[in-house]
């Protein structure tokens, strides 16, 4: 049912710019796609060796957290695809250069992570997380709202912003999220996590590239302004998903602090 579930997910997604999002075919999916799962949910509570403890779900802190993830590979997935796809089409560039646009905020992010973690152990995660999520805002800001043709280096310096970003939030989260679990759930809660994680990045990319395409489509003689104008929608898609993982970050922070107030 799991299987069933995601494939139909992400097979209408991925079909989406072709058929419409509203089409009986791209609707069917998803009501597939919801009914497997609401299957799979209502058979792990049943059963006495799930595959999953749904429980999971239960404790809102760690659910908030799951979503807050979500987004941030969803975010990341889509600016994958969007860079390098503007920068060839829209900025002409050749494709080896498009994809090292991100290769300096990849090496950032790295370097960042080890560093997340022992800011996490010295001011726990509050900090950290509220600061990677500021940074992946501005940076998805910083791409919508730019008014002109996006040139190489502002493509660097805006995911340089958000590369910080996922680098200080990104596990800080998990680790913030599943410690919100009793101990006997944390196996499920982080199985949970790192597979839905890969499946935000799968619909990161097909959600955003549905996006371009579509406005390609409508203006087939013009691929460059089309590209961008799909770009700009995309990017915008994305300052809502950083808006959603700010709000949700924000909302876990307030219920730890109403559980235990002492450690506020």
């Amino acid at each position: 049912m799991l299987i069933i579930g995601f494939s139909s997910l992400i097979f209408a997604t991925s079909i989406a710019s072709d058929f419409g999002w509203f089409s009986i075919e791209v609707l069917a999916l998803f009501a597939i796609c919801f009914v497997a799962l609401t299957a799979f949910y209502k058979q792990s509570l049943s059963s006495s060796a799930p595959l999953l403890h749904v429980q999971i779900f239960r404790y809102l802190p760690y659910t908030l957290s799951t979503v807050s993830l979500l987004l941030v590979g969803f975010i990341c997935l889509g600016l994958g695809f969007l860079i390098p796809n503007y920068a060839q089409l829209v900025s002409h560039t050749d494709a080896f250069t498009a994809g090292c646009l991100l290769l300096p905020g990849c090496i950032i992010g790295a370097m960042l992570a080890p560093i997340s973690g022992r800011l996490l152990d010295k001011f726990g995660a509050q900090r950290p997380i509220l600061l990677g999520n500021a940074s992946i805002l501005l940076s998805v800001i910083c791409y919508s709202l730019y008014p002109g043709e996006l040139s190489s280096l502002l493509f660097i310096v805006f995911y340089l912003f958000f590369a910080f970003g996922q680098g200080f939030s990104m596990g800080t989260i998990m680790t913030n999220g599943l410690s919100q679990l009793p101990e006997e759930l944390n196996a499920d809660g982080n199985a949970a996590m790192n597979t839905l994680l890969q499946l935000a990045g799968a619909v990161g990319t097909a959600v955003i590239s549905t996006i371009v395409a579509t406005a390609q489509a409508a203006e087939p003689t013009n691929i460059a302004h089309a590209t961008m104008l799909g770009s700009r929608h995309g990017f915008f898609v994305l300052t809502v998903s950083a808006v959603l993982i700010l709000c949700c970050s924000l909302k876990v922070f307030a219920l730890i602090k109403k559980k235990n107030p002492a450690h506020a």
